[in-house]
């Protein structure tokens, strides 16, 4: 296996446990509405997997477009219901948070290696492209951040910044290397269909992520006072 191939799997398996890791550190043993939170997470991931699966199927034209439709939908309203219910403040704990001492020594181990890792992925697969560099470093950043600032630098400004460079670069990358194929997508109605429809259904999780809306508010948590 050549350095090419093991940064990226290691860069992978890094993002991998990152995104599996802090919801289930943050939900183990809870409830939600009597419903164990393993099974929240099981239809959060399960549903991301069906529609990956779909999308491989599609391309090699193993599954008609309209029953591919409908798997579509269905494994991303079950991922959305998974993501809600995980996300939803109102958690009900039955044992304590397990390691709270070592988060921060790995939120630097994984944002050291994510930082250095996609740095060197880049210069050896990418050179020409120092935008990538720039976004595994904001990544970092991201995980970094609580970690190396005082008082989690919930109130210095560098945390604006650093919310405004991660859109900023993704734009920035999707304009100079996706513009084409964006525009060829603007003249095929079935992707329209399927963005159309992803961007609703995010819209309805990140709403409940971000505690504008609630199907069972508590109070004192900064969120909505009824459902």
């Amino acid at each position: 296996m050549n350095v090419e191939r093991t940064l990226r799997n290691l860069l992978f398996l890094i993002i991998g446990l990152e995104i599996a890791a802090s919801p289930v550190a943050a939900h183990t043993g809870t409830t939600h509405a009597a419903t164990p939170h393993w099974i929240l997470f099981s239809f959060f991931v399960g549903g991301i997997c069906v529609m990956a699966g779909v999308a491989a199927a599609i391309r090699r034209e193993l599954l008609s477009i309209p029953l591919a439709g409908v798997l579509l939908t269905a494994s991303a309203v079950t991922a959305v219901f998974g993501g809600i219910g995980l996300v939803e403040t109102q958690i009900v704990g039955q044992t304590a948070p397990q390691l709270i001492a070592i988060y921060p020594v790995l939120s630097l181990f994984i944002g050291g290696l994510l930082a250095v890792g996609g740095f060197l992925l880049v210069l050896t697969k990418y050179p020409t492209k120092p935008q990538y560099a720039l976004l595994c470093m904001v990544l970092a950043g991201w995980i970094l951040y609580p970690t190396v600032m005082p008082g989690q630098g919930y109130y210095n400004p560098l945390g604006y910044l650093l919310v405004l460079s991660l859109p900023a670069i993704i734009a920035y990358i999707v304009w100079t290397d996706a513009r084409g194929v964006l525009q060829s997508i603007r003249l095929q109605t079935t992707p329209k269909l399927v963005g159309i429809v992803a961007g609703l259904l995010m819209c309805v999780f990140f709403a409940f992520s971000a505690g504008t809306m609630s199907i069972k508010p508590d109070s004192g948590l900064n969120a909505p006072t009824s459902a």
